[in-house]
């Protein structure tokens, strides 16, 4: 018996004594895994992608660690300062010494047993070719140093198109893809680096290689518009070519890649006619006409404009919001980016504040906002309102064809016994755009300079109220013709009744305008009707409201 238990505790004594192997956690701590993605672009910059996840595997909850992750100086350096963060209950702090730059990444999250907490950090960094003896190599950043025991380390390096390293480093393999780039990969297990390290990988000579450093010094990205009002975009950036080797082709960030651009000349006054173009995933070849090949050292401007997507844009009661990224429009840093507008005549800026981004990158976030509309009376200065009506019925056009888009989108979504419930809200936000026309009218009118308030100017004021009063009638007429409820149409006739009062009262209201700023009526008595005008509007425009109120809380009980 005792020859038995005496091996058996030999062999418990040696399982409590051994270390922690490979993928071993102590308990209160998670197992950690890290993944480094140093990813090269084409334009001589790469991104630093540190994604780290939190594994409890135990039995009790583990509070989440703080990781220090620190890079070399000659990567932090060339850091960008727009650092990107993603992972709930995660925050960052930077610090720099002689050895160069440590994220510290904290949360006051306690990770749950057999839940996983993670998150992902970004980094630009600049500037990565070197040449040495004559030959072209990057910067790469082979891992950073960590503060915590990490279980699995995987480090990545991935290529641009037919671009290698050669010789391969040390410990690393390598997977080719013609489509993608050549991705090199190195793992480690139980890794705890006391200190990053940074390697030199010497490029392989290619005519093929897919690799050619500039520097982008400034790039603006400007809100205008059609001339049917249309919103449009003009995007424009100024570079060096710092590589070795001419560059023949620029791949533009634009905010639709697969569009047709109009490429406007950079000299003033322009040498050369503005040219269309289709790209194909943003690519412009600089060998074809009207351009040439940027030569090593030279600068370069290049203006393109195009419509916007739809989905950068919404358009509401003649006002057109417009949303625009921070990203800059070359996938590449940028000194400074700056977002602003410029509108034609007959336009005015409802949001406008321009914004400057210093160091912008592809991995900067955020938005900004402009809007726009038609200028009340925006043709008062000219001598012939034809070109007013011209434009406004564009304008207005435009922001018709818009919500029937999304009037039909949304109709082909409805079940068929319900499509009556479905024109409705279509048909209220017609008739709350002309009252928000009308409310803008009494409230700009007053304002404006005596001298335009001529006969022109209220021309185009009427023709915007019968073209808004023309598509909320349109819409009425559609519910009425798809209702089958007797109750129900006698509501909508309701609201055309009281429309027509708003319509009456609206233009005796221009009218009395007109009459006084063209001086064909003396101000006592201007002064002496206004109110009353006022009051008759103001009340068909309560009732009104309250009817299209009163036909929404019915038309859901349909």
């Amino acid at each position: 018996m005792r020859g038995v238990f005496l091996p058996a505790a030999i062999l418990i004594l040696v399982l409590v004594a051994l270390p922690y192997g490979v993928g071993a956690q102590s308990q209160g701590e998670p197992v950690v895994t890290v993944t480094n993605q140093y990813i090269v672009n084409r334009y001589g910059y790469a991104v630093m992608n540190e994604t780290v996840k939190y594994n409890n595997s135990g039995s009790s909850p583990v509070q989440v660690p703080t990781l220090q992750l620190g890079v070399p100086q000659n990567i932090s350096s060339r850091l960008v300062g727009n650092y990107s963060l993603v992972g709930e209950g995660y925050s960052l702090t930077t610090t720099t010494n002689s050895i160069g730059l440590l994220f510290s990444i904290s949360s006051q999250n306690t990770l749950q047993p057999k839940a996983v907490s993670s998150f992902s950090l970004k980094a630009v960094i600049m500037d990565i070719s070197v040449t040495t003896n004559s030959s072209a190599g990057i910067i790469v950043l082979e891992y950073p140093s960590l503060n915590l025991q990490v279980n699995t380390f995987n480090a990545l390096i991935r290529m641009p198109a037919s671009t290698f390293i050669s010789p391969l480093p040390q410990g690393w393999t390598s997977n080719q893809s013609l489509s993608s780039g050549t991705t090199y990969k190195r793992t480690f297990n139980g890794f705890s680096p006391a200190n990053a390290h940074a390697l030199l990988g010497t490029l392989q000579s290619s005519a093929s290689m897919d690799f050619h450093p500039i520097h982008v010094y400034s790039a603006s990205r400007i809100v205008t518009a059609a001339s049917n009002g249309s919103p449009q975009v003009q995007d424009s950036i100024t570079l060096k070519n710092t590589g070795s080797s001419d560059l023949g082709s620029l791949h533009l960030a634009t905010l639709n890649s697969s569009t047709r651009v109009t490429v406007i000349p950079s000299m003033s006054p322009p040498l050369l006619n503005p040219t269309s173009l289709a790209l194909s995933n943003g690519l412009i070849e600089l060998t074809r006409s009207p351009f040439v090949a940027i030569p090593s050292g030279r600068n370069f401007t290049l203006t393109v404009v195009y419509a916007l997507p739809a989905k950068f844009y919404t358009v509401s009661g003649g006002s057109v919001r417009v949303d625009l990224p921070l990203t800059p429009p070359i996938a590449a840093p940028v000194d400074t980016f700056t977002l602003s507008m410029s509108l034609p005549n007959g336009l005015r800026a409802t949001q406008a504040q321009s914004r400057v981004v210093q160091n912008a990158t592809p991995i900067t976030s955020g938005e900004q906002t402009f809007a726009y509309s038609l200028t009340l009376g925006w043709a008062s200065d000219r001598a012939i309102p034809t070109a007013s009506v011209i434009f406004v019925a564009a304008l207005v056009a435009f922001f018709v064809s818009i919500e029937r888009q999304e009037g039909e989108e949304a109709e082909g979504e409805e079940k068929e016994g319900g499509r009556i419930t479905g024109d409705i809200p279509a048909m209220i936000k017609a008739f709350e755009e002309k009252v928000d026309l009308v409310n803008t009218m009494l409230r700009e009118v007053p304002k404006e300079d005596p001298n335009n308030l001529n006969k022109a100017y209220f021309v185009d004021l009427r023709i915007r109220v019968d073209t808004f009063r023309s598509r909320a009638l349109q819409r009425l007429n559609d519910a009425k013709q798809r209702s089958t409820a007797q109750r129900f149409s006698e509501q909508l006739t309701r609201i055309h009744d009281v429309e027509r009062e708003v319509d009456r009262a609206t233009r005796d209201i221009l009218n009395l305008y007109e009459q006084y700023y063209t001086r064909r009526m003396r101000q006592e008595t201007f002064e002496k009707l206004l109110p009353s005008y006022r009051k008759r509007l103001e009340a068909a425009l309560n009732q009104l409201s309250d009817q299209l109120n009163l036909t929404q809380r019915e038309a859901k009980m349909l």
